[in-house]
Order: structure tokens, then C-alpha cells, then sequence
């Protein structure tokens, strides 16, 4: 888990801990860990898809990108296989395709945090 997942938890942690003390709730601290992993469990995906930490098998990005990549390159294969020599139109289409690919992929790869986090923060 990243620093920013172990925040995230602490802090379920020490809200549920203020809200099991209030004394207007019907918990006891004895529920305290099970109401804990309960919301841990349920805003843990949602956590790790914010803080860009899924897995990169289940990255729908890098597996479109993937898909974009290799129909590029495919492309590109069958229109100088063919014979005939790609029109500029096509073989620009074709590159502009893997290229714009391989962006996204490399993107994805080397991002340490979700675009656009920093917005609408105060300094």
C-alpha cells in the first residue's frame, strides 16, 4: 500500500474510533475494528482507483491503449505488405495511432498520481 492508501485508512480508523466514542452512537469500541474494516473494504477500490494504485492488468487505459497500439501497428503492417504503397493520408492516420499509443502507455506506466489532482486545492 502507498502513503497515500495508509492516510486514507488511518484516517477511516480515527473517524470511526471519534464516532464509536460519541456518545449519541449505540457502538462500543468492541465494534470499532469490525465498522473499521467494513469501511475500509467498501472504499478500498474506490481509494486505489483515486490514487492510481489498481493493478495494471486491470487498467482499462493501458488495455485500450494496448489494443490502439497493436490495430496501429497491424495497420501499418497490411499497407505496406500489400504491395501497393500507403497513401500520406493513411500512413499518417497509422502513426498519429501508435504514436499517440505509445503516449498513453508510457503515460501510464510512469504516473505517480491521477491527472488533474492538484486542482481546486488552496495552497
Amino acid at each position: 500500500m502507498s502513503k497515500i492508501t495508509n492516510a486514507l485508512n488511518a484516517a477511516i480508523v480515527a473517524g470511526v474510533t471519534t464516532a464509536v466514542a460519541s456518545p449519541t452512537t449505540d457502538a462500543t469500541m468492541k465494534d470499532r475494528k469490525q465498522i473499521s474494516d467494513a469501511v475500509i473494504a467498501q472504499a478500498g477500490p474506490v481509494i486505489a482507483n483515486a490514487a492510481n494504485e489498481e493493478p495494471l492488468y486491470q487498467s482499462r487505459v493501458l488495455i485500450g491503449s494496448i489494443v490502439g497500439f497493436i490495430a496501429g501497428c497491424y495497420g501499418l503492417f497490411i499497407d505496406f505488405y500489400d504491395g501497393i504503397p500507403p497513401t500520406t493520408d493513411s500512413l499518417i492516420q497509422q502513426l498519429t495511432v501508435i504514436g499517440g499509443a505509445a503516449l498513453v502507455i508510457y503515460g501510464r506506466l510512469v504516473a505517480t498520481k491521477p491527472l488533474f489532482s492538484g486542482w481546486g486545492s488552496k495552497p
